[in-house]
């Protein structure tokens, strides 16, 4: 019986094949920057109506996702005020022990950088060659959409299954994953229930697992005094480049070190240590007295990132220590901003094993099992123990100029997605 539905299933997903194409391509049009989006939010909430599904909106509550250490600091007077997330539930027999099926999918996109050019305009939705193009295409109004026409097919399909099937379209996602915190606390995920975060992956992998991570601030001292002095004093970006060497070695010795099976497949860097931004001076020739650097500091599955930025900074106070400056003038070391714990699904769940031959069944070719870097993963996975993957279609460039998502691969999604539903989920 089983069988016979999927097989159904994927029949039926080639009718739909047009509709989800351009529901994509409208969804790009949208341009849901972070704090707008409501427009894409309503959107979502009347193609999940017109379905049948049993859809409900809920705004982010700020003064209650703050109380929690996973929460990333936004500006005081960010408002959560009707920019709501939204969920779209086909409803299961509710048997006992049925398991539920969560599609995630963010409606928020990065911002576009007005000195750029693009080919095909960034919230045009152009459709090219099997690639729609625009910003969020691939992260991820893609996903969104497969998420929504997965729902549609199961319904107009009449498919009875034990657990349910929910579409979950929160905000905020590109900045560090507040809409998805406030879902987690609302128990939006269950421990009997599984996640697919339709991120941009591709069909081919899986990721199981995210990074942790913590953004760093050091405060390097110096002397200030006028550019002809600069041969008797110490410069303050003198004295940062001495900081940044260290943090170097401490990066070199983190990837050197540590192993982990998922992350294998990083050519280069499993696990970044650096510095990104560099603040100092206040005139062009005064030789400056402070300088800031920031940067991220991040860990894999299984380490603590709390314990891990602790021997970050003892490593880089140690390293410093014998330069003669640093012996009488002490840096500021500052945690910050952003901050992701490690999450991982183990590779041999259940879960990962059905997601696996739903994929082999829909394009004939067994995904790849690897670690990601830092994602919302983390949350229903540590909040809610339950397990959670990124896996959805494929595009580029991400976040870049000219930005698309394969046709090809929004299809494979849908199919894989459907096939999976029946498989976890179970029929009724």
């Amino acid at each position: 019986m089983s069988n016979e539905i999927k097989e159904k299933l994927l029949k039926e997903s080639i009718n739909y094949k047009d509709r989800l194409i351009k529901l994509v391509s409208k969804l790009t049009q949208f341009d849901s920057y972070i704090g707008d989006e409501k427009e894409i939010a309503y959107f979502i909430k009347d193609e999940l109506n017109k379905i049948g599904l049993d859809v409900r909106s809920t705004d982010v509550d700020h003064e209650l996702i703050k109380k929690r250490k996973e929460y990333i600091p936004m500006p005081e007077d960010t408002s959560y005020e009707d920019r709501p997330n939204v969920y779209g539930t086909l409803k299961g027999s509710g048997d006992k022990n049925s398991r539920h099926l969560y599609l995630f999918g963010h409606t928020d996109v990065v911002p576009v950088d007005e000195n750029t050019t693009w080919k095909y305009p960034p919230f045009s939705g152009q459709i090219v060659e099997e690639k729609i193009y625009g910003r969020g295409s691939a992260d991820m109004k893609g996903g969104v959409g497969v998420a929504i026409v997965t729902l549609e097919i199961l319904k107009k399909m009449n498919i009875k299954l034990k657990g349910d099937v929910v579409g979950q379209f929160v905000i905020e996602e590109e900045a560090g994953g507040n809409g998805t915190l406030f879902a987690a606390i609302q128990n939006e995920f269950t421990p009997n229930g599984a996640c697919i975060m339709l991120e941009p992956t591709g069909s081919n992998q899986i990721m199981v697992s995210n990074r942790g991570a913590q953004y760093f601030r050091i405060t390097v001292p110096g002397t200030e005094g006028g550019t002809e002095y600069h041969r008797e004093i110490d410069s303050a970006i003198d004295n940062a480049y001495i900081v940044i060497q260290s943090i170097k070695k401490f990066s070199d010795y983190r990837e050197s070190t540590v192993k982990h099976p998922l992350y294998e497949h990083e050519r280069t860097t499993k696990v970044p240590t650096a510095v990104g931004r560099i603040m100092s001076g206040a005139w062009p020739s005064t030789i400056p007295g402070e300088a800031i650097l920031e940067g991220t500091v991040e860990c894999l599955p299984g380490e603590s990132i709390d314990q891990i930025v602790e021997e970050f900074e003892d490593f880089i106070i140690k390293d410093i220590s014998s330069h003669e400056w640093f012996k009488k003038n002490k840096i500021k070391f500052e945690k910050f901003g952003l901050f992701f714990e490690s999450g991982i699904t183990e590779p041999d769940h259940e879960f990962i094993k059905i997601l696996s031959n739903s994929t082999i069944s829909s394009i004939n070719k067994k995904p790849n099992i690897i670690g990601g870097g830092g994602s919302d993963l983390r949350l229903p996975v540590n909040i809610n123990k339950c397990p959670t993957v990124l896996f959805g279609p494929g595009g580029g460039p991400i976040h870049s100029v000219d930005e698309w998502v394969s046709t090809e691969e929004l299809f494979k999604m849908l199919q894989i997605c459907l096939l999976s539903a029946v498989d976890w989920c179970e029929l009724s």
